[in-house]
């Protein structure tokens, strides 16, 4: 409950800062923002957490992964993705996507699900 409060403390500081500036939060500090709970996100759930377009969200973390402020699994996760698409019935696809979270600073690998999480 006190990191939830911090954080929400952090983001009214973040937005009355922007406010101060006349300027909005950067896609950057939103997804900082998304990301600081410690769970790992896809892009996608991203792009629906932050309402914003996918090329956005995605240009962004791919800025931020070259930078290190952010790291990205070793290995896209696979998976299926079905649609109905009326008379013609289901169509699946096979879907490919990174996981993305903030990391530690000390530049050394995590391991998370058995994936390691870096450069």
């Amino acid at each position: 409950m006190v990191r939830t409060v911090i954080l929400k403390i952090q983001n009214l500081y973040t937005i009355v800062k922007c406010v101060v500036n006349k300027l909005r939060p950067t896609t950057q500090e939103k997804i900082l923002y998304a990301l600081s709970d410690g769970k790992p996100q896809s892009s996608k759930e991203l792009t629906q957490k932050l309402q914003l377009s996918s090329d956005v969200v995605e240009s962004a973390l791919s800025r931020m992964w070259r930078k290190f402020r952010v790291l990205r699994s070793a290995k896209p996760i696979v998976c299926t993705q079905q649609t109905f698409r009326g008379r013609a019935g289901k169509v699946s696809n096979l879907r490919q996507y990174y996981t993305y979270l903030i990391g530690p600073n000390d530049g050394k690998p995590v391991f998370l699900c058995g994936q390691q999480c870096g450069l």
